[in-house]
């Protein structure tokens, strides 16, 4: 019976290891594609360009609940936590290759029907905290906009050394484990 419960624990470990690999694979990641230079530059200017007054926001709703933590009073009588809600795909200010990464970064933010959702209670005034969520937005927007710096000739030399190194160290682990198991052999 326990026997039967390991191999069946190490066929779906197995499984979930090619699963996760072939998602790996297959997934459409927009950091590994190349971007054309003319786009790299564009994605640059607006991220320079990226603040509070150049957001757009058509398609922005803002909702107000009650806010947690302390205050007193004020806390049950008023609706001072900010929540911003809007669809990343309905966003043509935001350039593709961003929206696609926000979709995949920030992914624990947007909602079942594709809503990115922001919300602030770290103030006890409704204008403060939807000044702090278009923060947020700004802060969230710029880090997705980040473009990856190519490596450097030095980079890519390191790294395949090693590589290198790593595959001989595992045939030496592999000759290493083949001598111990020869080893326990009965010899007549």
């Amino acid at each position: 019976m326990l026997a039967a419960l390991r191999a069946s624990h190490k066929i779906q470990w197995k499984y979930s290891l090619i699963y996760r690999n072939c998602v790996r694979f297959y997934s459409k990641d927009f950091s590994e594609t190349e971007l054309l230079p003319e786009e790299k530059q564009l994605i640059t200017k607006w991220r320079e360009k990226l603040n509070i007054d150049t957001i757009n926001k058509d398609g922005f709703t803002f909702s107000f609940a009650r806010s947690s933590g302390p205050g007193g009073q004020n806390v049950n009588k008023l609706n001072t936590k900010a929540m911003l809600r809007f669809k990343v795909d309905s966003q043509n200010w935001i350039p593709e290759y961003v929206r696609e990464i926000l979709k995949t970064k920030a992914s624990s933010k947007i909602n079942k029907g594709g809503e990115y959702v922001i919300f602030s209670e770290k103030t006890r005034s409704q204008q403060n905290n939807v000044s702090d969520c278009l923060e947020k937005l700004v802060e969230d927007l710029k880090m997705a906009s980040l473009l990856p710096k190519d490596p450097t000739p030095e980079q890519i030399e390191r790294v395949k050394k090693l590589k290198e190194i790593e595959k001989r160290k595992k045939i030496e682990f592999k000759k290493f484990k083949s001598e111990k198991k020869s080893d326990r052999r009965f010899k007549y």
